[in-house]
Parts: C-alpha cells; sequence; structure tokens
C-alpha cells in the first residue's frame, strides 16, 4: 500500500500543482482516505474495466473513470497523473502501474475511452442548451 512521504505531506496540504504550459496537472497529491473514497471501484466498475484488451488499457480507462468522477473532467493529453492513484488503481486491478505509459502513447484510444465512459457515467458536455436552462 502507498505511503505519503514528506514532498507529499507538503503538496497535501497547499493541494496546488506547478504551472505548467499546455497540460494538465492531475498530479496533486491526496491522502489515503481520499483515495479509497473518490477512487474505489463498484463491481459494475470493475465489468466495465475487465473489458479492455491489455493491462495499458484496463489502467486507462480506470484512471479516467477515477478523474471522471472526482475532480471531474477527464484525462487530457500531455497531462500527469500522480504515482499515488496510478499505484491505488494499479492495486484494485491488480495491475503494475508502470504500463501507465503505453496507455498514454495513443491519443484515439484515450479519446474512445472518454466517450465510453461519459456515456457510462450520464454525463454530457455543457452546451448552450443547458446554460439557457441556468
Amino acid at each position: 500500500m502507498h505511503t505519503i512521504n514528506e514532498k507529499e505531506t507538503k503538496c497535501l496540504a497547499d493541494r496546488s500543482c506547478p504551472p505548467q504550459s499546455e497540460t494538465t496537472c492531475w498530479n496533486y497529491l491526496i491522502t489515503q482516505d481520499e483515495l479509497i473514497r473518490y477512487y474505489t471501484f463498484s463491481e459494475s466498475d470493475l465489468s466495465l474495466i475487465r473489458q479492455r484488451r491489455g493491462d495499458a488499457n484496463r489502467l486507462g480507462i480506470a484512471v479516467q473513470l477515477c478523474l471522471l468522477r472526482f475532480p471531474g473532467q477527464g484525462l487530457l493529453p500531455n497531462a500527469t497523473v500522480s504515482a499515488s492513484l496510478l499505484q491505488w488503481v494499479g492495486q484494485q486491478l491488480q495491475l503494475d502501474p508502470v504500463c501507465w505509459s503505453q496507455y498514454t502513447e495513443r491519443d484515439e484510444t484515450r479519446r474512445e475511452h472518454l466517450l465510453e465512459l461519459r456515456a457510462y457515467l450520464g454525463m454530457e458536455l455543457f452546451s448552450q442548451v443547458h446554460y439557457r436552462q441556468v
């Protein structure tokens, strides 16, 4: 199980990411309790994840599912993801998080998974129609 080190404790305190150009930072670090609370998979989640071929695709769609649920945005190109999140997801799926780099190589797969996960979660892009309803 992942333990939080001194560097991570500092990041936990301020919840900030260093400024990065042209990337999104999902490299924030959260406590073990938050990992469990926000990123524990249900049986139906696991069923969806297991439909993927290859460890990298299973890990990738699982991480995207996590990020869509909290903080509510999918994985963008060139985004970074915290090691603690990758380790927690890998532990649940019994996968080595090292395969993460293989998933991030193909943008088309990431986009396909994002569309599938939006449908699975019943999410829609915020549009002008939604804006008028507010």
